[in-house]
């Protein structure tokens, strides 16, 4: 009966241990939905992002074009990440948010899309959660392409002062800032994580400030190029003796020339 027990023990000690050791990503497998809407909820309150959505005031009011996709993205926020599934899901947060905002200056009737697009986010959140590859919809897909014609069919039976709508983003271009970390004395490692995903691991009620929990962080060392970085950031830094995180905000960091920022801290 003893030896029952203490196996009995052992096996729920097994177990609690595998639920500690949880991380964000696999948090975000198993519960898709919420997550996506606390990213959703975060982007709206997010200047950067705001900044990077269309207004009434913003639209050229004579321009007869509108696309349901953008060439900005969250890396104009957030900068560069490698994990995956929470780019996903950020970006195609991003994209919804953008597409309603961009529609809701055509002067459409709000009856001829926005249901469509409430349905097909919550059909989508799921398999972009599981997308082994990065979504990348600025080239539109079959959802944009169909709506765009729905619209534009609407447009040419009831009203032709309409703009016409387009499925794609167009004329994309490129921009990056490298941030060159410094660190004095040298570190013995350098890892970032973006404050979106930091309050991520936090609303999942991880440990943000350990990578083992919180898997979004980078180490900057892999990074031979530097990396293009947007937005504010938490950067744990590691010397022989102690470590420390620090606040990183990119838009104050002083101007390095050739594209480049610096930012530098001290032990």
């Amino acid at each position: 009966m003893l030896r029952q027990l203490t196996a009995g023990t052992m096996i729920a000690s097994m177990l609690c241990s595998t639920a500690i050791a949880e991380t964000s990503t696999q948090k975000m497998v198993d519960d898709p939905k919420s997550n996506y809407f606390f990213i959703k909820k975060y982007l709206k309150s997010d200047q950067r992002i705001n900044s990077l959505m269309p207004s009434g005031t913003d639209i050229d009011i004579n321009d007869d074009r509108r696309t349901l996709m953008t060439c900005s993205d969250t890396t104009l926020a957030f900068g560069q990440q490698k994990k995956i599934k929470s780019t996903n899901l950020i970006n195609f947060a991003f994209e919804m948010l953008y597409m309603e905002a961009m529609l809701k200056t055509t002067g459409y009737p709000t009856s001829t899309w926005a249901s469509k697009i409430s349905a097909y986010e919550r059909d989508s959140i799921i398999a972009v959660s599981l997308s082994r590859k990065m979504v990348d919809n600025r080239n539109g897909n079959s959802f944009t392409k169909r709506l765009a014609a729905e619209l534009n069919d609407y447009r040419r039976k009831n009203n032709r002062r309409l703009p016409v709508i387009l499925p794609t983003a167009t004329e994309c271009g490129d921009g990056e800032i490298d941030v060159k970390i410094v660190t004095d004395p040298k570190a013995i490692r350098v890892q970032f994580i973006n404050k979106i995903y930091f309050d991520l691991c936090k609303f999942q009620k991880l440990d943000a400030s350990k990578p083992s929990e919180c898997d979004h962080y980078t180490d900057y060392a892999s990074e031979k190029d530097g990396i293009y970085m947007a937005g504010r950031y938490k950067v744990l830094v590691t010397w022989t003796n102690s470590s420390k995180i620090f606040d990183m905000d990119v838009d104050n960091l002083r101007d390095g020339g050739a594209g480049t920022r610096i930012w530098r801290v001290s032990q």
